[in-house]
This record gives C-alpha cells, structure tokens and sequence, in this order.
C-alpha cells in the first residue's frame, strides 16, 4: 500500500517523483513472467493525477501468485474501495488494484489474501 503523501499535514502529492520497478519470475529464473514500471510525477501532471487516484490517498496492489485456477475475489463487498482483479499473463497468478484511504485499502486487501489463502 503506498500512500500520497503525509495528507494529514497537507502534503498530498507532495515530492518531484516516484519510480516502481517491479519483475516476477518463475522458479526457472529466466524471463520475468510480468514485470511493470510506473513513474508518478505530480508536478509535470497535478490534473491527470489526481483525476486517476479519484480523490483516494493510498493505491494498494496485491499479487496473488501460482494459483492462476482459483476464482478472482469478490471485491463488491468494499464499498470504500475502488478496486479491480485481472489475470496474470502466462497463468502467473492475480493482481489485484485498491485505491481508497490507507486504512480501507489495507483491510480490503488483507482480507483478500486471507480468503486467497485458504482456497484449496
């Protein structure tokens, strides 16, 4: 869960830039099996930004990894939290995206990984 800022303290947005790297592999180590890259740089684009985050402070990602089989969560049941599931290419799993505040997005995607977790 990454928030936007101290907004507690008026600082939403506040910082030149933000880079995420991320690569998945398989246990072969070889090609990633998903890799994403994303830049945030609110003072080149405060408009657009703020339009894509929709008034949320925290943006929470969730990877659920190696069980491509099992059903997506049901996400209907966070009404705070705008989130949405997709399949990872190469059937490497789920992702899962939450924008809301810190908390909401926090409790929405920790009772997503415990439901995940106990799936068979």
């Amino acid at each position: 869960v990454m928030a936007v800022g101290r907004t507690a303290s008026g600082e939403r947005l506040a910082f030149r830039s933000f880079t995420s790297e991320l690569r998945i592999h398989g246990d072969d180590r070889r090609e990633p099996r998903y890799e994403e890259r994303f830049v945030l740089c609110p003072a080149q684009t405060p408009a657009e930004l703020e339009t894509a985050l929709a008034g949320a402070s925290a943006v929470g990602s969730l990877f659920l990894l190696g069980r491509a089989d099992v059903h997506a969560p049901a996400l209907d049941s966070w009404p705070d939290v705008y989130a949405g599931v997709t399949h990872l290419p190469g059937e490497a799993g789920l992702l899962v995206r939450a924008l809301g505040d810190t908390e909401a997005v926090t409790r929405c995607l920790e009772s997503i990984l415990v439901t995940w977790l106990g799936q068979d």
